[in-house]
Formats: structure tokens, sequence, C-alpha cells
């Protein structure tokens, strides 16, 4: 949700034409103040808070910070990065991005949709790496489904052959 969205749906709330318009955007003001757990005076309010977020590949970390710049407007937003690894997961982080409520809300909405497709191009660029590399095991038997043909495909497929080194190379460099 744009924070220009959130702001029109708060001055509907004070301002609005008639009783039922006001009523109607005050319930979903409500709604939506009660979901990320902020009140409807923290929308206005210019005063960064916090917001927390733990990740473990560094693709999160950028994917988070080029949001919080966006819709913050803002190249220089302040941040913090600490390690609180496990034993299962020692190269988790804690990123907290300080950002007025209205950005955060924003930011929660949005972060999930843009991860969701960040993972699925990096799964198939993984998938493109690997076809261009001929990463497989020696006797492989193709069914056909793995060398699919999609323009998007054959893009990573181009990308992937720009990152590579050549084979020939890496086996000299591993001794094969």
């Amino acid at each position: 949700m744009k924070i220009e969205t959130l702001k029109a749906i708060k001055n509907l709330a004070e301002n609005g034409a008639t009783d039922g318009e006001r009523k109607a955007a005050s319930v979903r003001l409500a709604e939506i103040c009660q979901k990320y757990g902020i009140s409807p005076q923290e929308l206005n309010e210019n005063e960064l808070r916090p917001l927390e977020m733990v990740y473990s590949q560094g693709w999160n970390f950028i994917l988070a910070m080029r949001l919080a710049q966006m819709v913050s407007d803002n190249w220089n937003v302040k941040h913090e990065t600490k390690k609180c690894g496990t034993k299962y997961d020692p190269g988790r982080k804690k990123l907290t991005i300080y950002l007025t409520s209205a950005e955060i809300i924003e930011l929660k909405n949005i972060y999930p949709l843009y991860l969701k497709e960040l993972n699925r191009q990096i799964t198939e660029f993984a998938s493109a790496f690997c076809l261009n590399s001929d990463i497989f095991p020696p006797n492989a038997k193709f069914t056909g489904k793995e060398t699919e043909k999609s323009e998007e495909f054959c893009l990573m497929v181009l990308a992937a052959q720009k990152m590579e080194r050549p084979r020939k190379q890496l086996e000299a460099e591993n001794g094969r």
C-alpha cells in the first residue's frame, strides 16, 4: 500500500464529504493501523521508527535496502546490521532499517512480492547457469523438460554465459 494511499484514506476519514465516506475510511484506516500496530496519528509523523528484518542471504539485504530507499525516496536510509546466527544458521543477520510508520507499512506490503519474484529469478538463473555450464551427472539422461526455451530462460542462459569461467580453467584449478 502506497504512502499516498494511506494518507488519502486518513484524509477521507477526517474530511470526507459525507458521514458514510468518513465512516468507511475510518474503518479501513483502523484495519490498516491494527494490522501494522500503529496509530492513525503516526501516519503523518516524520519520526523514524525501527523495522527489524532477519535474513541469511545477501540478496535479501540488498532487496530490503533498495526497497527502503525507494519508499523513503532517500539513498541514505539509516540502518544497522548485527549478526544473530545460530548453530544451524551461522550466517543469519538482523537488519534494522529506520523509516516513518507510513514507509514501514509500504515496505512490509511490497517486500514479500519482490522477494517472491527475486527468488523465482534466482532459481531460473541457477538452472540456466547449470545448463550452460554443463553441470550434470556424467550419464545424465534428459527428458527435454530441463531445456525450457522461454524467452526469459534464454535471457538467463545469456546472463550465465557472461558470468561463467571457462570449464577447462575450472577443471585445471581443481586438479581434474
